[in-house]
């Protein structure tokens, strides 16, 4: 059980630090217009392209050799990762800079590439630094920490848009968010402080280097699968950037939220296999599958229908143009959050490697959309790349499970949440065209109102009978009795 308290804490927090950056993104599109926050979108997703290199999966390497070393060994190791952070710094700035010159050849902004970065490493080194309290089970630091980086970034961007005259200004403020952050990240290091600096070996560092290189392809991946769209946009223009990135902040955070439940569902999914009692397992599995296709089903047919509206409410009449990349990303709510159930119960079962391999398929395929479809289609072209790219993935590991007994993917575990998914696209037309007839700062609260209203209304009519359907497995206390 207390397995499943911290999952859900630091599930909460990452959600709470998803909603602050959303903030951050609806003030700055208030004050600047959408050429303005494409800026900031483009630098950041060009640094992040970079991630994997300053980030050999040094967390997960760190946590490896914590159970198997003295506490010597263990400071030792921190101290040898901290270093090699150190030195892939500087290779991994200058290749991002190069890349910005090859794509804004005319008008590079070194400057602006340099202060992401920081901004990005430094998070990075502070997540690093507070391992040893993770490692101890402390999870204050990773809960509050990241929290306060981003409500500083908030306050800041309140207090300084004034003073930006370009969108990528933005990234002052979360550089020195973050380095307060990694400043604070500190106290974790109690007990534990780094040492044996003059001990390292390069030897060491190679060998290090070598066993972060799996992880560092994973996460290659999966950068490519989220930020390549955006960097190639830049090159058409900001404002295409700024309206997509707009259009998938939105996404992002409601995206969020599913995978916060399969962090705290399935460690209990893990500990009933363990025990043998995979029919209660397999239950689970099937079941949070029902109940993520009914609720993140709802929420993208009310993107797709009430997209438009949806953008211009939140951003505001400069945004307007974003309402149908909105429209063509909301499926990504449900098929991520299908996505995210069957990706944590194939790693559960060990599949890591076949997860890996599907993630490095999909990446493919969307650099390959991409390049095919942004050039004539610009952000609609991006929109409909990160949705086919998610839908291989899906239809991969639903080939994946077929092969599995204890895994249970069949296709008519679906028909009552599309028969659900069906009722509640039906229900939402007349709100439509209520949004259209009332005055437009109207009609998306009180759309919003009465579809949750009614869907919660229509849920209980049809799960009240068949609860058991629903929701066996999940709210029966096994999971908990399983901690």
């Amino acid at each position: 059980m207390k397995l499943l308290l911290h999952s859900s804490l630091l599930s909460l927090s990452q959600l709470t630090e998803k909603v602050l950056s959303f903030v951050v993104i609806i003030v700055a599109s208030r004050l600047l217009n959408a050429d303005g926050v494409g800026e900031f979108f483009y630098y950041f997703s060009l640094v992040s392209l970079f991630l994997p290199i300053i980030d050999l999966g040094f967390d997960k390497l760190f946590l490896q050799s914590w159970y198997e070393s003295s506490n010597s060994k263990r400071r030792e190791t921190l101290a040898a990762l901290l270093a090699l952070k150190v030195l892939l710094a500087l290779p991994a700035l200058l290749a991002a800079c190069l890349l910005d010159t090859v794509l804004q050849l005319h008008n590079p902004n070194p400057l602006a590439v340099t202060l992401c970065f920081a901004a990005v490493y430094l998070q990075g080194v502070g997540q690093l630094i507070r391992r040893p309290a993770f490692a101890r089970g402390k999870l204050h630091p990773d809960i509050v920490i990241p929290i306060i980086e981003k409500g500083l970034c908030v306050l800041g961007v309140i207090l300084f848009i004034d003073r930006f005259t370009s969108g990528w200004q933005i990234a002052y403020v979360y550089a020195g968010a973050h380095g307060i952050g990694a400043i604070c990240s500190l106290a974790g290091l109690r007990g534990y402080s780094p040492s044996g600096w003059k001990k390292l070996q390069a030897r060491q560092l190679v060998t290090l280097a070598r066993a972060g290189i799996p992880f560092s392809l994973s996460t290659f991946f999966v950068m490519i699968s989220l930020y390549f769209d955006s960097v190639m946009l830049g090159m058409i223009s900001f404002e295409e950037v700024g309206l997509y990135g707009a259009a998938y902040r939105v996404i992002v955070v409601v995206m969020g939220l599913s995978g916060g439940t399969c962090r705290a569902l399935f460690p209990g999914f893990a500990s009933l296999r363990a025990e043998g009692r995979t029919v209660d397992a397999a239950k689970i599995f099937t079941s949070i599958l029902r109940v993520h296709a009914m609720l993140f089903g709802t929420i993208a047919i009310g993107g797709v229908i009430l997209g438009p509206r949806l953008m211009l409410t939140v951003y505001g009449e400069n945004f307007a143009a974003s309402g149908l990349a909105f429209q063509l990303l909301a499926p990504l709510v449900l098929l991520v959050s299908l996505t995210n159930v069957v990706g944590h119960a194939l790693e559960a079962v060990g599949e890591q490697r076949q997860v890996m391999h599907i993630t490095m398929r999909a990446a493919a395929l969307n650099v390959i959309s991409n390049l095919l479809l942004i050039p004539p289609l610009g952000m609609v072209g991006a929109a409909i790349a990160t949705v086919l790219a998610e839908g291989a993935v899906l239809i991969l590991q639903a080939h994946l499970l077929q092969r599995r007994e204890d895994l249970p993917w069949r296709n008519r575990i679906f028909l009552r949440p599309v028969f659900f998914l069906i009722i509640i696209g039906v229900s939402y037309l007349p709100l439509r065209a209520i949004a259209q007839y009332l005055d437009q700062s109207v009609p998306l609260i009180a759309s919003t109102i009465v579809s949750v209203c009614s869907g919660i209304l229509i849920a209980a009519i049809i799960g009240f009978a068949g609860k058991r359907y629903w929701l066996d497995g999940v709210l029966t206390g096994r999971i908990g009795s399983a901690s």
